[in-house]
């Protein structure tokens, strides 16, 4: 049995430090923030007691390195962690300046399925050269073999020489130092020997990415090598990021699976060292909860819709298969491409579902609308900025993942009409129209000859009936009708 093996009682320890820290800190986000609590201040102060006793147990830790003659391999310490960037970049160059986000995949060679070059053409399907000039996306090699590693090096430089060369695509590998024993690990969930091996190993592979990454970007992603991006994934995670802008979080969620965690840079460090210690102990979605909540963040804030979804079907891990996928996820495919959309705003009386809101069937947004059981008379309301002449209005309720959540009965009106110089625009919408109704979930409409003269200043889907299930907008287009 090695060192870190007969140590236990200082892993136990350490989480039992962790524990403590952690309720203190729950402590002083439920409390007057006052500069004159001294309740605050003696809380404040314990917790400062606390950091300093997890500095002083990771000296203890190096101290045990030192003894065990200076193999790295025997005692996994959260110390300070460093990566030489130049040994561990194996192909690509890195940004000259800072980015906004650094995305980071972990990649294995499967048996007989192959998913990372998908992924990596999703991701550059979906983002502009100008979003590639200020995102990276760093693919760590986590073979342990050079034959292995050079297999997939070979066939990303057949494939996306141009990213790699230009910064947007980087590839490193880990030192064979940098892993710990992965021998004798505990069994805390009843897996076999090899699940565990490969669990533990995934965390490791995790915290040489984290330790990579850091100060790359403002923000760090952490995606999977098998998944599929949807249109506009990048603005959708900067919108996300500004509603958080002024609130204290750590880590934000775009996917409700394993992956689609995002983290401050600054932060990575302390994940990695944090990951290390328990590398033997949890799975690294488990530890990514449990670093949230020893930042005292309880609430999980998960962008929905979900922007990613899972798509492989064979694990890294030999003979497993990984059948799950993001039910929150709809491939945002626009049916109506060559809509006018005019810019507006939205408002219904619907009961909304989590964050699937109203502006996201209308505009390029990833994303729809999803609303709870509709009742009579509840709307839905494209507010235009200005009056226009439409010629047609189409609206798609239901979905492929959730067929049964479309508009069973309902009807398309407008409202606010106006006649050019006839007393200018009107800023209310009012008077409603019936132009159209709903058939299995679809209203196709084209505008009656007899409102050819009339501007139209909004769009509203009405319900007429109370149904039970929920409904899911998908899509809104609005065709204008232009004046010679």
């Amino acid at each position: 049995m090695n060192i870190y093996r007969s140590n236990r009682i200082f892993i136990i320890l350490f989480i039992a430090i962790v524990f403590v820290f952690n309720t203190w800190m729950a402590k002083l986000a439920f409390i007057d923030r006052g500069p004159d609590d001294d309740e605050h201040h003696s809380l404040h102060l314990q917790r400062d007691t606390l950091v300093e006793t997890v500095r002083l147990l990771q000296e203890q830790c190096s101290h045990m390195r030192k003894e065990n003659g200076g193999d790295e391999r025997q005692i996994v310490c959260p110390t300070k962690l460093d990566v030489n960037r130049e040994k561990a970049l194996v192909l690509g160059r890195q940004q000259e300046s800072k980015g906004y986000l650094t995305i980071g995949i972990s990649t294995i060679r499967r048996q007989s399925a192959t998913y990372l070059e998908n992924t990596l053409l999703s991701l550059i399907e979906h983002t502009s050269q100008t979003d590639r000039s200020s995102t990276t996306v760093v693919i760590l090699l986590a073979d342990l073999t050079d034959t292995e590693r050079a297999v997939v090096r070979n066939r990303l430089t057949s494939k996306f020489q141009e990213h790699f060369e230009n910064g947007f695509f980087q590839a490193i590998a880990a030192p064979l130092l940098f892993y710990p024993p992965m021998d004798s690990l505990p069994q805390n969930f009843g897996d076999s020997d090899e699940r565990v091996r490969w669990r533990a190993k995934q965390v490791v592979d995790y915290a040489f990415l984290f330790t990579y990454c850091h100060g790359l970007s403002k923000y760090y992603l952490q995606l999977e090598d098998d998944i599929i991006a949807t249109p506009n994934f990048l603005f959708a995670i900067r919108e996300f990021i500004e509603l958080y802008e002024d609130k204290d979080w750590t880590g934000l969620e775009f996917s409700p699976l394993g992956f689609g965690k995002l983290y401050r840079s600054s932060d990575l460090l302390r994940l990695a060292q944090f990951a290390l210690m328990f590398y033997d102990q949890q799975p690294i979605d488990y530890l990514f909860k449990y670093f949230n909540d020893l930042h005292a963040q309880k609430e999980v804030l998960l962008r929905s819709p979900s922007i990613f979804q899972h798509v492989g079907a064979e694990s890294s891990l030999r003979h497993e298969k990984q059948p799950p996928r993001d039910l929150f996820f709809e491939e945002d495919v626009v049916k109506y491409p060559d809509s006018d959309n005019p810019p507006a705003t939205f408002l219904t009386n619907m009961d909304r579902f989590s964050m699937y809101l109203p502006k996201l069937p209308y505009t390029s947004d990833p994303g729809y609308f999803w609303a709870k059981s509709p009742e009579f008379n509840q709307w839905f309301m494209v507010d235009f900025e200005r009056p226009h002449f439409l010629r047609r209005v189409v609206v798609e309720t239901g979905s492929d993942t959730h067929p049964q959540d479309f508009l069973l009965d309902g009807q398309i009106e407008v409202g606010g009409l106006t006649m050019p110089g006839g007393g200018g625009t009107t800023k209310e919408c009012k008077d409603f129209q019936t132009i159209g109704s709903f058939n299995m979930g679809t209203a196709d409409v084209d505008m009656l000859p007899s409102m050819d003269q009339y501007q139209v200043k909004c769009v509203v889907i009405r319900v007429t009936e109370d149904q039970a299930q929920w409904l899911l907008i998908r899509e809104i287009a609005v065709w204008i009708r232009h004046q010679d």
